[in-house]
């Protein structure tokens, strides 16, 4: 199934495209750069994000307020 990115709905304020977030930078509450979301998951228990820092590690965060400050689709 394909459709254009145009066909899509409009999301709500608080809701995202998985390939929208896929490629954003990750920063800490200080600005530090913590990587790049490669990934996001969904194994039952709720949304996570995949990310590759700076080391080229890989680490997963879930993606609730408490870890997910603010997300900035502009920046």
């Amino acid at each position: 199934l394909m459709l254009s990115v145009d066909q899509l709905p409009k999301l709500s304020e608080d809701t995202f495209y998985h390939r929208d977030l896929i490629g954003m930078k990750v920063l800490s509450s200080e600005d530090t750069s913590l990587g790049v979301i490669q990934a996001v998951y969904n194994f039952g228990a709720g949304e996570i994000v995949e990310v590759k820092t700076p080391q080229g590690d890989l680490c997963m965060l879930p993606f609730q307020k408490e870890f997910i400050l603010e997300i900035s689709l502009e920046k």
